[in-house]
């Protein structure tokens, strides 16, 4: 289905916005561009296709909402809020649970991608949705390529969401103003205080403990790779019939159950 991206910003657009795609998002606001005919691009065609699978499948294992229904949710949502100087959204969910507690978004992404990644591509989306239907839980529901399938909860972040706003706001005054940007100056917020799955990422640059052994383990994690290889070369060496290998460094020991371990004779 086409929809009209002229006059308000979508979910996608705010991603497209953080990602620093603002001239051709411009062009397509003020009506000098059409946006591109994606109904032969596969990615994303797949995606379509796979919407309503992806919401039975999440139905099916997300053992925290197995009880609740979910419907499609067809209908945009429209917002048009002072609180960001009436920068007017327009958003389409996949999914709500029928309590209105609970936004489903769908995505369908390759196979060897990360959780990692889409997370951070697709939370400027996410947050949108939040705002403007004023839930404040999403499932990010994902199917990698056609073996692997992950799930997880994020909270709304009204930090996050101010900084992202930011750029929207200066987006959308380019668009009224008919005032084409060329370089736009993005800073991607950081998601790290966001809840994912009731938990965040912690900053420990300020915790000298950490840092030190931080540092410990990275420069001897050389050393340590070293240590195992000649382990189980040496171990490697024992044979049905031997009960000990031994040079004037080390010895090779073989208990009667046949564990092996090694015992250093020599500093």
């Amino acid at each position: 289905m086409k929809r009209n991206r002229q006059g308000a910003i979508g979910g996608s657009d705010v991603a497209r916005i953080i990602d620093g795609d603002w001239y051709t998002l411009y062009l397509e606001k003020i009506g000098d561009k059409e946006p591109d005919d994606l109904t032969d691009v596969l990615a994303v065609q797949l995606g379509v296709h796979t919407e309503s699978f992806n919401l039975n499948w999440f139905q099916k294992h997300c053992t925290e909402l197995k009880n609740k229904k979910i419907r499609r949710e067809p209908s945009a949502l429209c917002t048009i809020d002072g609180a960001y100087d009436l920068v007017p959204f327009l958003c389409h969910l996949d999914g709500v649970t029928e309590s209105n507690c609970t936004i489903i978004e769908c995505k369908h992404t390759h196979q060897m991608n990360k959780m990692s990644n889409v997370i951070e591509r697709y939370m400027p989306q996410i947050q949108t949705y939040m705002y403007c239907s004023g839930i404040k839980d999403t499932y990010l529901s994902v199917i990698f390529g056609n073996h692997r399938y992950e799930y997880i909860k994020v909270k709304y972040n009204k930090e996050y969401f101010d900084k992202v706003m930011v750029h929207v706001k200066e987006f959308w005054n380019c668009v009224l103003n008919k005032d084409a940007p060329v370089h736009p100056n993005v800073h991607k917020p950081s998601t790290d205080s966001i809840h994912i799955d009731d938990r965040v990422v912690r900053d420990m640059n300020n915790d000298n403990y950490f840092i030190n052994n931080a540092h410990d383990y990275v420069n001897t994690l050389h050393e340590a790779k070293i240590n195992a290889s000649a382990k189980k070369i040496l171990l490697d060496n024992v044979t049905d019939t031997d009960r000990e290998l031994k040079c004037d460094l080390l010895s090779v020991n073989i208990s009667k159950t046949g564990r092996r371990s090694i015992s250093i004779t020599k500093e």
